[in-house]
């Protein structure tokens, strides 16, 4: 299960190097207002294949491993 957090995307520092590095004033507190920020441990799932997706998701700090099931059943990272 994720934990709640909250940073406010004009303080995030991934945003400079995002897409969202053009947005200023009322956009970022738009941004902000429509989305929610979550805390994963190592290993938890964020998304599973084949599912359909529900928003973006903006890393802010770690890393995150993309992988999908090989034809012989077995992980492949991406």
């Amino acid at each position: 299960m994720a934990t709640e957090l909250s940073l406010h995307c004009s303080t995030c520092k991934s945003r400079i190097d995002s897409i969202f590095n053009v947005l200023e004033g009322s956009e970022l507190d738009q941004l902000s207002a429509n989305k929610s920020c979550s805390e994963y441990k190592k290993g938890q799932i964020i998304f599973n294949e084949g599912g359909i997706p529900f928003g973006l998701v903006c890393v802010n700090s770690g890393k995150i491993k993309l992988s999908t099931t090989g034809p012989d059943g077995k992980e492949q990272i991406l």
